[in-house]
């Protein structure tokens, strides 16, 4: 199965080339994060800098390659250095895997389940390519990853 591999040099050179420090990094993504987890704005300093120290630490284990970011994280660090999501992954932006597809957009398989309100153990089936996948779901998934039927059949087939 050709699952994505992240790639932290990109990370790297991306926050190099934004001239960010990852103290600014981990300050630029939570200022993003925050409000997307729905954190109250009215948080105490001392509240928001733990939770920048957290970030920073995390964006140190990912440039290090002792971690990769879990799906919610992607999109966010993403935007906050204004690249494409899919290249902080071993993929080719113009052909990703359907796992890619997912974690971009910051689900995991469970998150996509609930956003497109089809079964988990079925979209697993699908996406290890042991079921097909009827045209009904195949349509709600290209609608949910922004992408055409075609397009995502592709990608389910480049990932095994």
């Amino acid at each position: 199965m050709a699952v994505p591999r992240f790639r932290p040099e990109t990370l790297i050179e991306a926050r190099k080339k934004a001239d960010l420090t990852q103290a600014d990094l981990a300050k630029r993504a939570e200022r993003i994060w925050g409000p997307s987890r729905g954190e109250p704005p009215e948080d105490s300093a001392t509240e928001v800098a733990r939770r920048v120290r957290v970030m920073q630490d995390r964006i140190s284990a990912w440039e290090r390659g002792v971690d990769a970011p879990t799906a919610p994280y992607i999109p966010m660090v993403a935007r906050a250095l204004k690249i494409n999501p899919l290249d902080l992954f071993d993929v080719d932006p113009a052909a990703p895997p359907f796992t890619a597809l997912r974690l971009v957009r910051g689900w995991t398989l469970t998150a996509l389940a609930q956003e497109t309100g089809i079964n988990y153990s079925s979209l697993h089936r699908w996406s290890r390519g042991v079921a097909p996948m009827p045209n009904e779901a195949a349509a709600k998934l290209a609608k949910a990853l922004h992408v055409t039927r075609a397009e995502l059949v592709a990608s389910i087939d480049r990932e095994r």
